[in-house]
């Protein structure tokens, strides 16, 4: 395991902030900060990709569900 390698989980992030020497603090929703040493421009890249991935899923699950239940419909009409 690479102790430079973490992952954060979106949902919890509250803030983020530069902070001097290229680092990145980060503020979660129970109250608590960590810095990383991480650019926060960097940061912030990776933060938007983590939202486009998200949305990407929500997305398929979405699609996945409308089309469970078109033929949970379909099959219920066959039946009637």
């Amino acid at each position: 395991m690479n102790p430079q390698c973490v992952w954060l989980s979106h949902l919890h992030i509250r803030h983020h902030e530069h902070v001097q020497g290229g680092k990145t603090r980060i503020t979660f929703s129970n109250g608590k900060s960590l810095e990383v040493c991480i650019s926060h421009h960097s940061f912030i890249n990776q933060l938007h990709r983590t939202a486009q991935l998200r949305t990407k899923m929500n997305e398929r699950i979405e699609a996945r569900e409308r089309k469970m239940m078109y033929l949970l419909y379909l099959r219920e009409k066959e039946w009637s």
